[in-house]
């Protein structure tokens, strides 16, 4: 086999394999009218030469498509990073022995590190640093002890602030609904042994109670589908990082190394992390590793412990669904005898007011409006006619009216008289004496008229405006007047006023505009 040749060997080639090609050349420059024979040849060298350049090209891999991860789990397969587990140091609800769950209020500094959760979050970073663990992320969760903790942390680590990645929704810890600030240890032994009982192995089958201040009661699988997001998402944005993750809680991290380990879901709490703890490299072998084969008696003793608050804390619930149930019993039943006292008042107020409606139609004071009025216009007329009548006619109109006014002041006086008739005797009279003896007014002209005291000087105001003999408008009036006597209308009797009356009120609205009225004439009074 030839070796290969090195730069100056090819160097010296390509000058012997031009060398010809010159001396070509200036052979055809002197023999100018002699074809040349070697144009084919060097036309395919020079072809040879250029397909040796092409070939010397380096060949560029093709790049492969980046492809999003949902994990499945098992993840008997492995994982694209390497992950760390840790647990927030103790908040200071923990230190107060409170269960708080809502994500709402976790955010306050009431939930911060406690004196205790601080020395943990610095044991902890010792524990990595010991490790020669380097995060390149560390994400936490928007809770106040979890954000603490990622500040000791990466303090402690030197983390750059471009590394520290906060989680808003998927790191949330488990809502337990009713049971929410009830006192911690007791409760979460109830919320294991719940899940031990009823969970199932897919943490399906039990939530907390409901309430209603917006904290969620969830199962366990209502965890599992943000934890699921959150392993999805590092697996798809990250490859080949070192990632630090800090949860608020210890069910969060047992719950996510069940996933990947593909253990039973109603044994998660076999596993669960105390405040502070860091539990470095999980995967499915190491996982699968330090589950426990048999539940250490610690926890037999806790769940023991919680079957017995578990039954506690339902019994106070359904006592408390019965407490309420009676008093909103009790609360209706009092509205109802508020709402059925109220009728009977206002029955009683309308009888009161339908009764003082009937004392005041039988009252006969207010009947005498109308005759009253009939009495005034013939007085008014009498006045303003006196010089136009005779003297015999101005003394009996005269008599007519002060007789009515004396017979109207004895009305008044008593007030309380019976109708008899269909009118009041007094009007009855009256009225007789005015038909029997009839106001006469006398036709007027200019001849036989005589001027009015104390207008000689003026035109006679029974004349028109032309001054000759026709009717004026003052003429035509008196002479309507005279013809058309005033009548004074009949009453109804006492029987046809109450029934009319009762014909208004039990009409529709009737009875309520009535009783309006009357209301309002007696606060007048």
């Amino acid at each position: 086999m030839t070796p290969p040749l090195s730069n100056n060997n090819n160097r010296m080639a390509s000058s012997a394999a031009t060398r010809p090609l010159q001396q070509q050349q200036a052979t055809n420059d002197n023999n100018n009218d002699a074809p040349s024979t070697t144009d084919s040849s060097v036309r395919r060298h020079l072809f040879e030469m250029m397909l040796a350049g092409v070939a010397t090209v380096a060949v560029v891999p093709p790049v492969a498509p980046a492809h999003a991860k949902l994990i499945q789990f098992p993840c008997a397969e492995g994982l694209g990073n390497t992950y760390h587990f840790m647990r927030a140091g103790e908040s200071l609800l923990e230190a107060d022995n409170l269960l708080g769950t809502n994500p709402l209020f976790l955010t306050n500094r009431e939930n911060g590190l406690s004196p205790l959760g601080i020395e943990q979050a610095h044991a902890a970073a010792k524990q990595m640093e010991d490790a020669n663990i380097n995060p390149s992320v560390v994400k936490f969760s928007l809770a106040a002890n979890s954000m603490d903790t990622s500040d000791i942390v990466g303090a402690d680590l030197h983390v750059g602030r471009n590394r520290m990645v906060p989680e808003y929704t998927y790191m949330d810890q488990r809502g337990v609904g009713k049971w929410d600030m009830m006192e911690l240890q007791q409760t979460q032994e109830a919320v294991w042994a719940m899940d031990v009982q009823e969970a199932g192995a897919q943490g399906r089958d039990v939530h907390p109670p409901s309430h209603d201040d917006g904290t969620a009661n969830e199962s366990l699988y209502n965890q599992v589908t943000r934890l699921v997001q959150l392993l999805s998402l590092l697996e798809t944005f990250q490859s080949g990082d070192e990632i630090l993750l800090i949860f608020p809680d210890g069910t969060g991290p047992a719950l996510l190394s069940a996933l990947i380990a593909g253990m039973p879901l109603d044994r998660v709490h076999e596993i669960h992390y105390q405040p502070g703890e860091l539990r470095s490299n999980i995967s499915y072998d190491s996982v699968r590793a330090a589950w426990p084969a048999v539940p250490s008696a610690e926890y037999k003793a806790a769940i023991s412990r919680g079957k017995e608050h578990l039954a506690n804390l339902r019994q106070n619930e359904q006592d408390v669904q019965l407490a309420t149930a009676s008093a909103e019993s009790a609360r209706v039943a009092l509205k109802e005898s508020k709402a059925t006292e109220r009728l009977a008042a206002q029955r009683a107020s309308i009888e009161s007011k339908r009764a003082e409606a009937a004392a005041a139609i039988s009252n006969p004071v207010g009947d005498m409006i109308m005759p009253l009025a009939a009495l005034g216009v013939v007085a008014g007329f009498v006045a303003f006619k006196d010089d136009g009548a005779t003297n015999g006619e101005e003394v009996l109109a005269a008599d007519v009216v002060a007789k009515g006014e004396d017979e109207l002041g004895e009305a008044e006086s008593t007030e309380t008289k019976e109708v008899s008739g269909h009118s009041f005797p007094e009007l009855r009279k009256l009225e007789e004496l005015s038909k029997a003896n009839p106001i006469q007014i006398p036709a007027l002209n200019q001849q036989t008229a005589t001027p009015h005291s104390g207008m000689n000087d003026s035109p006679m105001p029974w004349l028109n405006e032309n001054g000759d003999d026709t009717p004026s408008p003052m003429a035509e009036l008196e002479a309507k007047v005279a013809a058309a006597p005033i009548v004074i209308p009949e009453m109804p009797t006492k029987e046809e006023r109450m029934q009319a009356m009762d014909e208004y009120i039990e009409s529709v609205g009737g009875g309520d505009a009535w009783l309006g009225a009357l209301s309002d004439m007696i606060d007048e009074e």
